[in-house]
Formats: structure tokens, C-alpha cells, sequence
């Protein structure tokens, strides 16, 4: 196995691919996406670029968005193959953007890459163009082999056949793919969809490796299969979940067989390499006719988690995620528009420091405005923005925006950095070409690490860090004392700056358990050689014992709210 993903990494930097994309300001972190595995990446942005460029030049993989700027992208496959018949077509899809999934899994394509998606999952386009190519060349090595020996009248028809219905199988466990899923759901009566989610599965992966996760995920998908009744069709999804379909199902038939799987699947006696594994699912199930049953048992399964791991839940029209869906996808289009419009810009909130009592550091804070100029704040679009991985996007407005102010008044400004932001793998060529057209001092940046990024890649993640330290930015890391706080961030982050979460400085004051937590942070701070931060300090009693304690810096309605940038601050002191 490791000798094939050398040889995938060995081909790649020789692969040629083609990005058609319409996005406008999304094209930019798309393509640095793409191009961190596909370094020869050319991009196409308008319908006769398209033509123009497939006639030109050949490719081995193209990728189209569902955003392309045809006017019908499913359209586009067959274009492609027009020109490039031995392409690998992959179709880049929103993760609730069902009926680009159905479209496009009726159009002539290879594959999909669903957002928001990690350099993980474009390594596996990567061999999935890999392993289409090299079937394509052992079937036309074949035909010509036949053709020598029998003559040209032979019928390979079913070879080919059989290499599109292969479309439809997941390759690790056999079962049916969500495409296949998605084609059943179209054929008309009552069905069952059941939807079983694996609890903890990213812990198993994290802490024994792919391929030991990889056998428990066959080793369900086999259990699941043998105990299914006879009207049932047993699919794997992408990542740790599964499906099941009960066609003309009997009276309450899907909801005995979700309690059954939520009572056995964990006894399941799963052994890896001698290893014995105990692992929960949530369930999200449902009885209809229609043909939304897919999203139907989606909001049931996403509702049965948000209430805990290890639950069972059945769809009603009255499950907040039915709500919560529609305002997320209200939200992500009025984002993308405002994003066009140039309505999404920082503002800044100053920071003191303590000693000097001057403001000659800002935190930079994304806000959406109104056509009207109504300011929105980040509350209401970051959620969906994350689901839609238009985190980095936010993150480039702001890096666009910030730097040219760090130049030209020489202050210092912290920027917000997420765990997507690091999992895209940009950012390190992203920043320092930014410091380089600028000639801008990287010290007076401050990076700020949001809760506990790389959770799932934490070796690239502390590379990364290190790396914008040496090229000389500062690192922080925010809200410290909650969520996914931890002594080896210290370890691997090495942060300038501690930012002491505003829930224990709020009535610090006045709170003999916040006053202790704060003492400890700050402590901790300082035995390690960084300084202390205070976010959310709103009155003077609060501030003055902060002083008293040692902390750095104060950051709060106290000192200021945030705002467009104003010289100004500066004599807040």
C-alpha cells in the first residue's frame, strides 16, 4: 500500500488538470485547494474558455463546479467528453446540494468531491484518476488483444457495462454507494430509509490509523448486510455512514429495525489485528413516498446527534433542523452574494496594553453588510459558512483587508484562523506571498488559533504553525480555558499570546472561581514566556483587578467595540 501512494505522489505533479469554475471570489481558494495535489491546474471561467481550452490541451482529470458559468453544468460532462474522451470528470458539489447529487449522478462523470473537503479527499480523487486510467488502458490492451485473435466483430459492450455498474459500489465494503442510494430514491413507493451515523469514529482512525479503521468499517458494513430483511438494500455513504432502504415496508418495520441496530451494534464483537473495539452509532430514520425522504432521514439523524451520541430519532416536519437547514442555506446565499457585492469586511476592535494603557494592537472581526448598510454580525453566517467550508474565504477577506493597514500605520493586528484554514493547506504560500507584495513585517500579524485545529490532521497542523513562526508571525490561541483547550497545544503551538476566554472574565471581579481560573491561566502564561489577553472586559472594577492580577492586555467593550478602522484608537488611552 505505501508503495502505490508513492507512486500517486510521484505522478501527480505530471497530471494535468482543468477547473471549470464560476464562482468569482471562491475560484481563489478553490483552486489553491486543488493545486496543493494537482500542480499543473488550469482554470476555465467563462463557456467559451471551455471550448477553446478542451480543444487546445488534454487533461486527466477535470473538475467541474456546480457553480460553472454554463448555463446547465450537468451539460458540461458530455461536453467534456466530446473533446476528451479518456478525462476523469469530477463534479464538485455543496454537501446539501441534493439535486446536484442526483443530476450529477445521472450525467457521464467519474466521481464526486463534496464541500467543504480536505487534501485528504482530493487525494482520493487522485487515485481514483489513477485507478480509471489504468483500467481504461488494461481494457483497450484487451479489446486489441481480442481483436488480434478474433477479429474485429467482437461485443465488449459488457465489459464496459460492467466497468460503469462498478460506479456504483462502494470499493471497501462492496455495499451500494450513495449514488446508488440517490437513483433508488427516484423509483416510485413507499420506502423506509434508515441512516446509521458510527460514534467516535474519528477517534479510531486518529488513534490506530486508516487501514485499522477501514476494517471496522467493512466489518459493519458485513454485519449490516447479513441481518437486513429480505426488502431491504444496504448502501455505505461517505466517512462512518450507512443506509438502509425498506421497500413496501411492513407496519413500524423501520423503526424496530433502528432500535434493533442501536441495541446491537454496539455489542458487536469487532477484532483488528488482535484488537477488540466497542463502537456506538446515532440513528436518524424515516417512513414516505417522497422523494426529499433522503433529506428527510438526513434532519433525523442530524437531530438525533445534536442531541447526544447514541440516539435513535424519527423524522417530523417539526425537528428544528428542518428550520435550521432552510436558514443555513438562506444564509450561505446571502453570504456568497454579499461576498460579490464586496459587502463582507473587517472591522476592529482595539486591544490595550496594560502597562502603557495605549492601543497599538487591533483584533480583525468579519461583519456582513446590508445592501442598506445594516451591519450583520458573524453570529448568524459563520455556522453555515463552516458547513459550506467558505471559512478560508472569510479568512482571505480579511487577510486582503488587514495587511495593508498593518503597513501603513505600522500597528499590530490579529487575524482569526480556523481549523479549515489549516486543513485547506494554503495558508503558509498564501500569507508569505501576501508579506512579500507588501514588504510588511510579519511580526506585526497575530494568528489566532480558534478552539482545537487539526483535530483530525494535528501533525500538519503544528508543522504549519511552525513554519508561520519562523517566517516570524506571532501565534495566540483563543478562548483558552474551554472546548478544545489542552496542555499539548502549549507544547505544539508555542503561543506568544494566551487569550483568557471571556465567560471566566466576565465578573471576574467578583467571582472567587473565575478570579482562581483567570490566576492560573495567567500563571501558566507567563511560566511559558507568553502574554496574557482578556477578551470581553466590560467594566472598570473587572479591569482593575485584572491589572492587580498581571494580565497583558484587555480587549472589551472598556476599551472599545469593534469598528471600520480609525486612526483615531490610537488615543483611546
Amino acid at each position: 500500500m505505501a508503495q502505490i501512494l508513492s507512486s500517486y505522489r510521484e505522478i501527480a505533479p505530471f497530471m494535468r488538470s482543468l477547473l471549470i469554475d464560476g464562482q468569482g471570489n471562491f475560484r481563489t481558494v478553490l483552486r489553491t485547494q486543488l493545486a496543493n495535489v494537482f500542480m499543473d491546474l488550469e482554470t476555465c471561467t467563462s463557456d467559451k474558455d471551455i471550448a477553446n481550452t478542451l480543444k487546445k490541451e488534454s487533461y486527466n482529470v477535470v473538475f467541474i463546479d456546480s457553480y460553472s458559468p454554463a448555463s446547465n453544468p450537468f451539460d458540461l460532462p458530455e461536453v467534456v467528453r466530446s473533446y476528451q474522451p479518456d478525462s476523469v470528470i469530477i463534479l464538485l458539489v455543496d454537501e446539501d446540494d441534493i439535486q446536484s447529487l442526483k443530476k450529477g449522478a445521472r450525467s457521464d462523470i467519474d466521481g464526486f468531491l463534496v464541500r467543504p473537503f480536505t487534501r485528504i479527499d482530493i487525494r482520493h480523487i487522485l487515485r481514483k484518476v489513477m485507478n480509471v486510467q489504468l483500467s481504461s488502458r488494461r481494457f483497450d490492451e484487451y479489446r486489441l488483444e481480442l481483436n488480434k485473435n478474433l477479429g474485429p466483430s467482437v461485443n465488449l459492450a459488457g465489459a464496459k457495462e460492467s466497468e460503469k455498474t462498478s460506479f456504483y459500489r462502494d470499493p471497501l465494503t462492496g455495499l451500494y454507494n450513495r449514488l446508488s442510494l440517490l437513483e433508488d430514491i427516484e423509483k416510485p413507493g413507499e420506502k423506509a430509509l434508515v441512516l446509521l451515523n458510527l460514534d467516535n469514529f474519528s477517534q479510531i482512525n486518529l488513534g490506530y490509523g486508516f487501514q485499522f479503521g477501514d476494517e471496522i468499517l467493512k466489518a459493519v458494513g458485513n454485519y449490516l448486510l447479513t441481518m437486513a430483511p429480505s426488502n431491504a438494500r444496504t448502501y455505505r455513504l461517505p466517512g462512518d455512514e450507512f443506509a438502509i432502504i425498506l421497500n413496501n415496508p411492513l407496519p413500524d418495520q423501520e423503526a424496530m429495525l433502528s432500535s434493533m441496530l442501536h441495541s446491537e451494534v454496539p455489542r458487536l464483537n469487532l477484532m483488528v489485528l488482535e484488537i477488540g473495539v466497542k463502537i456506538g452509532c446515532s440513528i436518524g430514520y424515516v417512513r414516505s413516498s417522497d422523494k426529499d425522504i433522503y433529506r428527510y432521514a438526513n434532519i433525523a439523524l442530524l437531530e438525533s446527534r445534536s442531541r447526544g451520541k447514541g440516539r435513535v430519532q424519527q423524522f417530523s416536519f417539526e425537528l428544528n433542523f428542518e428550520r435550521k437547514q432552510k436558514e443555513n442555506i438562506v444564509w450561505i446565499n446571502r453570504l456568497k452574494n454579499a461576498f460579490e457585492e464586496g459587502r463582507i469586511q473587517p472591522w476592529y476592535q482595539p486591544i490595550m496594553e496594560n502597562a502603557t494603557r495605549q492601543v497599538r494592537k487591533f483584533e480583525s472581526l468579519i461583519r456582513m453588510l446590508t445592501r442598506r448598510g445594516d451591519v450583520i454580525s458573524p453570529a448568524n453566517f459563520l455556522k453555515p459558512a463552516e458547513m459550506a467550508g467558505l471559512l478560508p474565504l472569510i479568512t482571505g477577506a480579511v487577510v486582503e483587508a488587514t495587511l495593508p493597514l498593518a503597513k501603513r500605520h505600522n500597528l499590530s493586528f490579529s487575524i482569526n484562523i480556523s481549523d479549515q484554514d489549516f486543513r485547506g493547506l494554503f495558508l503558509v504560500d498564501y500569507l508569505e506571498r501576501k508579506i512579500e507584495e507588501l514588504e510588511l513585517d510579519p511580526a506585526l500579524i497575530t494568528l489566532e488559533i480558534l478552539e482545537d485545529p487539526g483535530s483530525g490532521f494535528p501533525e500538519e497542523t503544528a508543522e504549519q504553525i511552525r513554519v508561520l513562526r519562523n517566517m516570524g508571525f506571532k501565534i495566540a490561541l483563543d478562548d483558552f480555558g474551554v472546548s478544545g483547550s489542552n496542555f499539548s497545544r502549549l507544547n505544539d503551538y508555542h503561543p506568544d499570546y494566551i487569550k483568557i476566554d471571556g465567560r471566566f472574565v466576565r465578573g471576574v471581579a467578583s467571582n472567587k472561581d473565575n478570579q482562581r481560573i483567570v490566576n492560573m491561566i495567567q500563571q501558566l502564561a507567563h511560566g511559558i514566556g507568553a502574554k496574557t489577553i482578556a477578551e470581553f472586559v466590560a467594566n472598570e472594577q473587572d479591569f482593575n483587578f485584572l491589572i492587580d492580577l498581571g494580565v497583558d492586555y484587555t480587549q472589551g467593550h472598556y476599551v472599545g467595540a469593534a469598528a471600520p478602522f480609525s486612526i483615531k484608537d490610537l488615543n483611546l488611552a
